[in-house]
């Protein structure tokens, strides 16, 4: 707030008083004080804008002047018109003399009506003064005021039409949709809610949101400019369905060399949450089963192919194994073994276990990519510090006759599992996106993201993208797994999240700084004329002219929120968003 100073010049010409007594009576601000003794004070200097077509209701304080130019003591002064008002606003004062006293009395004029014409207008006043001579009030000559109160008058903006799309609007679990405004009548500010969507709310135009969760889930927009706001809500239109992920259909048997007779319990090792099973056991009795894990009793030798279909919601898969169970006579010498595990890294070790029928007394294996190459224990243990897939074979003697057994392809060794990963880039502004690309090595099949203040917070993706929406700075996880060994990698502090907007920064032809704002926003450009502050719903909350070259506006006792700043210099004007903390 400023004092305006009331300049009297003496005027020849009377004119017919244009103001009524307010009815009801307007309230003075009591807040209102003088810069300089005795010069009066009319408060605010700067008037709220106006819109076009739309009513307008402000109350101007005013403190009568006790001094000014020609009269050594004021006792009162009565205004008679405010002149330049636009067209369809009137006046009216609380009373019709304002009197000078000690201490100040606060008098009150107001200014409302519906406003029909776009323009700035600077008000004056006519104002009759009344000389005090010995407790007598003398009417004067009436003088005119050039007053500093501008009341901006905006064109008529027509409110926005909310309407949006979402591509796809069917997701599964994990998935992202992504949303873009259709708002007719260029809208300004966006509210977006998203019901089970990873951010809930968004102040984005076109924003990115996943959905982690099954289910059916409303969309909800509200768009605003400064001719008002509109808001639509899409019931029931994202629909989000469990991860499809058929099974991989996998199985062990143990044994897979046995007698006439003998039996072998099968184990379902299928991932992908099988719900159905389907085997069929070649030789087998039964020959087929709808059980998880089976036994199966083989009555006549031979070598038998084994068969499982595992089946879910998504989709089935089929494994054959051909060969897989070895029938022998009782009393026949026939090599077999199995091993603790079969997918390795390099550097693990594989335990071997003879699995032999017959009256075995020696062992000679032999291990292609293994150390050892060879061994003649009952029950190895080998080392493989090699990527690659490796035959075993085992041959078995009872000292007059021998057996053979190869499993080709039998050990597979990968690299060493080494989760790591990158992302791009690593500092954003609010509402910013960051690219994670996976870069572990060792044959990852599985993937395990920790996102701590993003969005989503998890992810199974070998390369997600995640939006951060909090000012802070936050660690990233990634945990992965081959099928055998798991390895972690923690980046902390790796992701830096900004406020939007950068204080100082430059467009082109203004400064506005600091942003985000605590008390004071300054405006710097050459030509400035005129500063608004407007906030999401279109209400202008401030406004100011200026010939300076550099403003401070203060902020302090506006609403913590975003808000919309337009800078109009003599030669271009723009909207910027700014954040009042």
């Amino acid at each position: 707030m400023k004092h305006v100073f009331f300049t009297f010049f003496v005027a020849l010409l009377s004119l017919t008083l244009n103001a009524q007594i307010c009815d009801p009576l307007c309230t003075p601000d009591e807040s209102c004080v003088e810069n300089f003794e005795g010069n009066g004070m009319i408060c605010p200097v700067d008037l709220p804008v106006a819109m076009q077509n739309v009513y307008y209701d402000e109350t101007v304080t005013v403190i009568p002047p006790k001094n000014f130019e020609g009269y050594s003591l004021i006792g009162a002064i009565r205004i008679d018109e405010v002149n330049n008002l636009p067209e369809g606003v009137t006046w009216c004062k609380s009373q019709d003399i304002f009197n000078v006293t000690t201490p100040l009395t606060r008098y009150c004029a107001q200014l409302k009506g519906t406003p029909t014409t776009p323009g700035n207008y600077q008000l004056s006043l006519k104002i009759t003064p009344y000389l005090n001579f010995f407790g007598t009030l003398v009417e004067q000559s009436p003088v005119y005021d050039d007053t500093s109160l501008l009341i901006v008058v905006l064109p008529y903006i027509e409110p926005p039409v909310a309407d949006f799309i979402g591509n796809p609007t069917t997701v599964q679990e994990g998935q992202q949709v992504s949303f873009e405004d259709l708002s007719s009548n260029e809208p300004t500010s966006w509210l977006w809610t998203f019901d089970g969507g990873n951010p809930p709310t968004s102040d984005l135009p076109n924003p990115t949101v996943t959905y982690a969760t099954d289910g059916i889930y409303n969309v909800s927009l509200t768009v605003a400019n400064e001719g008002g706001e509109h808001s639509v809500t899409k019931e029931g239109y994202i629909t989000v369905t469990p991860l499809s992920a058929p099974p991989v259909a996998n199985f062990v048997g143990n044994p897979t060399t046995v007698v006439v007779g003998g039996t072998v319990s099968f184990t379902d090792l299928s991932t992908n949450n099988p719900t159905s099973w389907e085997w069929i056991f070649d030789g087998g009795d039964p020959a087929s089963s709808p059980d998880q894990n089976p036994t199966v009793t083989y009555n006549t030798a031979g070598i038998y192919t084994v068969k499982l279909t595992a089946t879910n919601v998504d989709g089935s898969d089929t494994k054959t194994i051909t060969n897989y169970i070895t029938v022998v006579e009782d009393g026949s010498l026939t090599a077999d073994f199995t091993v603790d595990k079969t997918i390795i890294e390099a550097g693990d070790t594989v335990n071997f276990t003879d699995q032999s029928i017959g009256a075995v007394t020696s062992w000679n294996w032999e291990f292609i990519g293994g150390n050892p190459f060879a061994s003649t224990d009952q029950n190895p243990s080998v080392v493989y510090e090699i990527a690659g897939v490796y035959d075993v074979k085992l041959t078995v003697s009872d000292g007059t006759n021998t057996s053979e057994k190869i499993k080709s392809a039998y050990i597979t060794v990968s690299e060493p599992l080494v989760a790591d990963f990158v992302g791009n880039p690593t500092s954003v502004e609010i509402g910013g996106t960051v690219v994670f690309t996976d870069q572990s090595t060792g044959g990852v099949t599985s993937w395990n993201w920790q996102f701590p203040g993003g969005n989503p917070a998890t992810s199974i993706l070998p390369n997600p993208s995640v939006v951060y929406s909090t000012e802070g700075t936050y660690d990233v996880t990634l945990t992965v797994g081959n099928g055998a060994n798991q390895d972690e990698e923690v980046k902390t502090g790796y992701i830096t999240v900004i406020p939007s907007g950068i204080e100082g920064t430059e467009f082109d032809f203004v400064k506005i700084y600091p942003n985000p704002a605590h008390d004071n926003i300054v405006v710097e450009a050459q030509g400035l004329e005129t500063v608004s502050i407007i906030d999401v719903l279109g209400k202008v909350v401030y406004t100011k002219t200026t010939n300076s070259d550099k403003e401070f506006i203060n902020v302090s006792k506006l609403q913590k929120a975003n808000y919309f700043i337009k800078v109009k210099t003599n030669s271009r004007e723009i909207v910027k968003t700014i954040s009042v903390k």
